[in-house]
């Protein structure tokens, strides 16, 4: 049973982050393009066909970046005014039948009722109603948690416009929301693909609060954003073309799309679950696992750090058909909540 909660605070909105990629980029193209057309007028004697080819080069480029940008943040309408957030609340399927009809109140108080909370962090495309992620909601509510599934500002209906200090921010929101509203009900972010830089963000600023969140769970999860962009598979045939990726990467620094999964799991101490599909080829299998290895060595306790291998079938979406995913995931926080 699903029911969307109150929205949350107004947010500030800020420029989306990756015009000035868009521009440097489409600056960059443009100016190849031209300089090749200048070659071509100038010696005739080469064939036009070559540089047709060249200039569609060019252009899938240009096409291709926008595909990126999609992996990055997918765009869908703002709103110039104060934001909104869609947020629904999955109950634990026992309670599916007594849920029904219940207004705001009850759902709220229902975060007090001992059974473990997670609050859904999904990844870059489409919004909190994609497929795969309703499955994992009712895999998760059939297992006996409440989901508060979230869409951040720029997703789905919520206004606004995504930055990754935005996204962070409210992510934090959100679970500290929660948390004020589970007595001694333990939460854990769970973040998938892009969720989970948004997730060890949030938790990294949380833990220097000095409220570490009470557990992690990162679902497909890169380094960091600069690696994950540069080997995207899709753009792995561009990175020998001069100056692409130079280009590429100056405007994702400029605008500060980082993501930093590497760097952030060295300052957390909450408990850490990673899952990872072996046949992602979305986020390739190594990035999990250079994740696993650096928090392993950055924990103090190495207890607190779990990573659990799918096998192959589950590709990037789709762990949530796996008969073990449940399992899993209760083992881990169970004998780290005790």
């Amino acid at each position: 049973m699903m029911e969307r909660t109150e929205n949350l605070s107004p947010l500030a909105s800020s420029p989306h982050p990756m015009v000035t990629c868009h521009m440097a980029v489409f600056t960059f193209a443009a100016f190849v393009g031209l300089t090749k057309w200048r070659k071509w007028n100038s010696r005739r004697h080469l064939k036009s066909q070559g540089y047709l080819v060249s200039g569609a080069k060019w252009f899938s480029v240009l096409v291709l970046f926008s595909y990126i940008n999609g992996f990055l943040f997918k765009l869908f309408p703002t709103c110039l005014f104060s934001q909104i957030h869609g947020r629904w609340h999955t109950v634990p399927s026992c309670w599916e039948e007594e849920a029904k009809g219940k207004d705001r109140c009850w759902y709220e108080a229902a975060l007090r009722d001992g059974n473990p909370i997670v609050v859904y962090l999904h990844g870059s495309a489409e919004h909190r109603a994609a497929s795969h992620r309703l499955k994992l909601v009712k895999v998760l509510s059939d297992g006996g948690f409440h989901v508060l599934s979230v869409d951040y500002r720029g997703f789905g209906d919520s206004t606004g416009k995504p930055t990754e200090e935005g996204l962070t921010t409210d992510a934090i929101r959100v679970y500290e929301w929660t948390k004020a509203r589970s007595g001694i009900t333990p939460v854990c972010l769970w973040g998938h693909s892009l969720g989970t830089g948004v997730a060890t963000n949030a938790a990294k600023v949380l833990e220097e609060k000095g409220c570490p969140v009470d557990a992690i769970v990162l679902e497909a999860p890169f380094t960091n954003m600069w690696v994950a962009s540069i080997n995207y598979p899709l753009l792995k045939i561009y990175r020998n073309v001069p100056g692409f990726l130079r280009t590429f990467m100056d405007a994702m620094r400029k605008d500060k799309i980082v993501f930093p999964n590497d760097e952030n799991v060295k300052f957390l101490s909450s408990p850490l679950l990673i899952l990872h599909g072996e046949d992602d080829r979305t986020v390739p299998l190594e990035y999990g696992k250079k994740l696993y290895e650096i928090a392993h060595n950055a924990y103090r306790n190495k207890e607190r750090v779990k990573m659990v291998i799918f096998p192959p079938g589950f590709q990037h979406n789709l762990l949530c058909k796996s008969p073990t995913l449940l399992i899993t995931v209760r083992d881990f926080l169970s004998k780290q909540w005790s």
